[in-house]
């Protein structure tokens, strides 16, 4: 009883486990953005010899932010969404193996 259970929940929580991953992958790609825009801000610097006009540097600082902003827009909710999950998940295993427990008890009780 013990091994179905946990099978079961292994299967149930690699169902989820894309959430996790596109949770903790988006941040990454957003810092990727981050940096390249960030990059891009100083090569503007360097290509008008130091004397940059804020426009010439908005485009670079613009690509950091909004990388970023998306980066967590969904980083936030799936890992939200995957703890809330795995937190239903495992309540349900705890249900589940009170309940079987106790069926087993009233099945075969000891003397």
């Amino acid at each position: 009883m013990a091994e179905m259970m946990e099978q079961e929940t292994t299967h149930l929580l690699r169902k989820i486990e894309w959430l996790n991953i596109l949770g903790n992958v988006a941040p990454m790609v957003g810092l990727f953005g981050t940096v390249w825009g960030m990059i891009d801000a100083f090569n503007q610097i360097v290509v008008k010899g130091g004397q940059p006009e804020p426009a010439d540097l908005a485009g670079g600082i613009s690509v950091a932010l909004v990388t970023t902003w998306w980066g967590l827009i969904i980083a936030i909710p799936a890992l939200a969404a995957y703890g809330s999950l795995r937190n239903r998940i495992d309540s349900l295993v705890a249900e589940i193996a009170v309940f079987a427990e106790n069926l087993l008890r009233n099945i075969h009780p000891n003397p």
